[in-house]
């Protein structure tokens, strides 16, 4: 894969600082992330990020079962998040952090508001799965939709949209 089809970039402005931006991003992960695009969907009973290096990006069903899908390596609040994505194409944990892409979103200040710039790069850990990984998570059921969703409870509606950039 090139440098341009192994990474994304979506681009998301909402009408709250980037304080405010950020909380609804980590502390309100769960009242934002589809709960179709979990693994326990309708036995979801929570799902969310421990923004520290080491957290965890997990989900708790309501059996109380928990599944670590990421592991954040950077946290800087309110301007900078980075965690592992380690979820692959077929929808399975990938245990393994050299197997994970990478997830980094900024929180950039712009007017009264704040721009996200959401980067998703190196699908080639996956493997033999990054290509279509990668075009999953660039559709608009990927990103771009989660974002939407993002931005709806940033402000909303749709927080002037999802934008995409290569």
């Amino acid at each position: 894969m090139t440098d341009h089809e192994d990474s994304l970039v979506r681009c998301v402005s909402v009408p709250a600082p980037p304080d405010a931006a950020w909380r609804t991003f980590v502390d309100r992960f769960a009242d934002w992330w589809p709960r179709a695009y979990s693994f326990s969907q309708d036995a979801l009973e929570t799902i969310g990020i421990e923004a520290v290096p080491g957290g965890r990006c997990f989900e708790r069903d309501r059996d109380g079962r928990v599944l670590a899908w990421g592991t954040v390596v950077t946290a800087e609040a309110p301007h900078r998040l980075v965690f592992l994505w380690q979820i692959t194409a077929d929808r399975r944990i990938e245990p393994d952090t050299a197997r994970a892409s990478e997830v980094a979103v900024r929180f950039e200040a712009a007017g009264s508001g704040t721009q996200i710039i959401l980067t998703h790069r190196a699908f080639s850990r996956h493997g033999g799965d990054g290509r279509a990984d990668r075009d999953g998570m660039a559709s608009d059921q990927g990103w771009t939709y989660g974002l939407r969703c993002f931005a709806d409870a940033a402000g909303g509606p749709g927080g002037g949209g999802a934008r995409s950039r290569a």
